[in-house]
Parts: C-alpha cells; structure tokens; sequence
C-alpha cells in the first residue's frame, strides 16, 4: 500500500513542478465583432486583401469577426449596397455572415459556405473563390483582366475536350492552378465566367445545368460523373467542345 502511496504523491508532484516551471500559454488574440445592418441590402462588397470567409445562413444575426487585433473594419451604405473593408492582410482573418436574401456578393477572394440554400447569388471576384453548398442559382465572375499584369498579350491554348478535363487531376488552387472550385453541394444552375486560370468541380452530378465560359488563358476539370451533357463549355467565344469529349488530346 506504501509504495503505491509514494507513486501517486510522486506524481502529483512532477504535474506541481511542471506548472511552475512550464510558460503559460500565450493569451489568444483579441477578435473585433460588428453586427450588420443589411436592411434594404441587396449587394455586399468586401474589401480585405487577404481575401474574406463568408457564411450564408439565416439562423443568426449578420456580422463580422475579425482576427487580426492590429485592424479595425469600417462599413458605409451606398444605395443597396454594404461596403465592408478591412486592410487585414491575412488570410480568411475576416469572416462574415449574411443572409441568403443578399443576391451579390462583390470580394477580392473568399471561402463561401452556404448554410442554407441559396436561392439566387452572383458572387463578383478578384481573386481565388471556394464554394460549398447548396444553391438554387449560382452565378461567378471573374472581375481579373484577361491579361495577367506583366504579359503582353493571351496566347490561345489548345482546345480542352469534356473527357480530358474529367481525366486531368489538378488539386492546385489560386495563384497556381484553380481560381474556382465548386467543392461540394447541390446547385440547380451554374454560371461561372472566367478569363485566365482554372476551375474545378468536384461533383459535377450535382450540379443541374452548368454554363462555363472561358477565357484564352482560362481551363477546366471535372470530378467523376455518367453523364456531361450538363455541361456546356464556351471558350473564347467559340463552339461548345462537348461533342469532342470522346476525343483524343495528346
């Protein structure tokens, strides 16, 4: 019984020392929180380079946070339209929650998860957008010129066919690779106009109808699915390539 006894004062004691000796934690950072007035809003705008998370959901008041104790957030109404800006440079440190009855979104790159169903939103972007969700009508716009700063013109690429894009494995997102990526969700139509860099759908079968139009320097890949007949693809202005998706691309 002794030395069981001694075991356990021994180890009370080492757990003492331990939190004498060891650092506390350091505090965790302050987050700034603001409600939205959004009554008689139809358009958000988001200015915050590091790009913005968004959550659709109509259970809970609208509102920010912001993890970034050295930046504040301002907002101004402008007719319809809430401008939200912060000069918080890293990444996702804002997050903001509106309601599914705003039916623009405008963000220089944002993270956006529909909680609830999303009737109609078209979401204008400068940047890297990630979707996942569930939306009746979903509209994206690349608001980048066609031209990446820097290059003198577009070079037209090779036509990509539906079964290559379906074929190829592209997992790289923003500056990278893909500047879309429709993760998960059902949506009854999509609309996405991109001018350079690339878009993915992971789960084109839940996708009801999708329209991709495509710049010279913009490409595509699709996750698995029976049927691409869904699909319609216009790039540059030119023919849908679905009737080229048996075809060979080497």
């Amino acid at each position: 019984m002794m030395p069981r006894t001694l075991v356990c004062f021994g180890l009370a004691l080492v757990v003492l020392v331990a939190a004498l000796v060891l650092p506390d934690p350091p505090p965790a950072a302050p987050v700034t929180r603001g409600v939205l007035d959004l009554e008689g809003i139809r358009e958000v705008e988001i200015q915050a380079p590091g790009g913005v998370g968004v959550v659709l959901r109509n259970d809970a008041t609208p509102g920010f946070e912001l993890f970034d104790p050295d930046q504040a957030v301002t907002q101004r109404r402008d007719g319809d339209r809430l401008v939200l800006a912060s000069p918080s440079s890293g990444q996702f440190d804002l997050q903001v929650r509106l309601p599914t009855s705003v039916r623009t979104l405008i963000v220089p790159g944002a993270r956006i998860t529909s909680a609830a169903k999303t009737e109609s939103l078209q979401v204008q972007t400068t940047g890297a957008i990630f979707w996942g969700g569930d939306a009746a009508e979903l509209h994206i716009q690349d608001l980048r010129p066609a031209v990446a700063p820097g290059q003198a013109s577009a070079e037209q690429p090779e036509s990509v066919s539906l079964a290559a894009a379906v074929a190829t494995n592209e997992d790289c997102l923003g500056e990278c690779g893909k500047v879309v990526a429709i993760e998960s969700g059902h949506i009854g139509r999509l609309e996405v106009d991109l001018r350079r860099g690339g878009l993915g759908i992971n789960l084109p079968s839940q996708v009801g109808e999708a329209r991709l139009r495509l710049g010279p320097k913009a490409w595509f890949t699709l996750g698995p699915s029976r049927s691409l007949d869904h699909i319609h693809i216009q790039q540059d202005g030119t023919a849908e390539p679905d009737a080229a998706a048996g075809e060979s691309t080497e």
